[in-house]
């Protein structure tokens, strides 16, 4: 199964809202619009962040854009998100995607139009997931700490043989998200397990003690998006900042704008670290 450049030390296992913040390795050119944002089959506000770039040296947060015209259509009717501070637009309170519906973001700013569409694909269904009391760390993102227990996760699932596949996945911990920036996510497509089941095979490791609940979200992706996360593990900075700056991913939004818009179906299981 081919993984992603950081998780080559754990080929042999299974698998690896937008929801952290994008921190891009720019260089100091002129600001760009950068646009984040999904939309899945969860039955909620989605949300859409747009903000302007800043140079790699440059000191402070990234600016929200707050002037924005936000639309996603889809499955025959367009949505106008509504801003709700910081750069943050929102949709409706109650809005699913719907499986083989394709959907398009408009974002209009000053006049410029910024434009991405994806579809969303079916996911298979996890019938329950592994919990077993891990020995070794094998999740990059995770050090052992004296005196703690870890556990690795593990999914039960027919994987679809019609279609290649490119799934990432999430962790949580009573409740409360593990993999809470994208280099804790775990990637991968479906190489080598396409149109198998999988029997428990391990797509995460978090450290957790007996009576917590544990559970894994799984996503299906296009390949684009997979291609983009890789992306940005690849131009990942060294942490010293004269060690210059690394290119820049370009994600699927128009107008020369940087970030993603992704979509996706999620499939959840959890249960009781024993």
């Amino acid at each position: 199964m081919k993984t992603t450049v950081i998780l080559a030390a754990i080929s042999i296992l299974f698998f690896t809202s937008c929801r952290e913040r994008i921190d891009m390795d720019l260089d100091n050119a002129s600001s760009r619009i950068v646009i984040e944002g999904s939309i899945t089959n969860e039955n909620k506000e989605h949300e859409i962040r747009i903000t302007r770039s800043i140079g790699y040296l440059e000191e402070g947060s990234t600016p929200a854009v707050t002037n924005a015209t936000v639309t996603i259509t889809g499955d025959n009717q367009t949505i106008t998100l509504t801003h709700t501070g910081h750069g943050i637009y929102k949709t409706i309170p109650a809005m699913a995607g719907i499986v083989g519906a394709t959907y398009q973001l408009k974002v209009v700013i000053d006049g410029k139009e910024y434009m991405a569409s994806e579809r969303l694909n079916p996911i298979a269904s996890i019938d329950s997931i592994a919990i077993d009391r891990a020995n070794v760390p094998i999740q990059p993102g995770v050090i052992w700490e004296a005196g703690k227990t870890y556990y690795n996760l593990g999914v039960y699932c027919q994987e679809p043989g019609d279609q290649v596949n490119f799934y990432v996945f999430d962790a949580f911990k009573n409740g409360e998200l593990v993999s809470d920036t994208i280099t804790k996510q775990f990637v991968s497509d479906d190489s080598f397990i396409n149109g198998s089941y999988i029997y428990g095979m391990y797509a995460y490791q978090v450290e957790a003690v007996p009576g917590d609940s544990v559970s894994i979200r799984m996503y299906n992706v296009s390949q684009n998006y997979y291609d983009y996360i890789v992306g940005l593990f690849s131009a990942g900075m060294s942490g010293n900042p004269f060690s210059g700056t690394p290119s820049n991913v370009q994600g699927n939004i128009s107008n020369n704008a940087l970030g993603y818009f992704w979509v996706s179906c999620i499939e959840e299981k959890g249960g009781i670290a024993r």
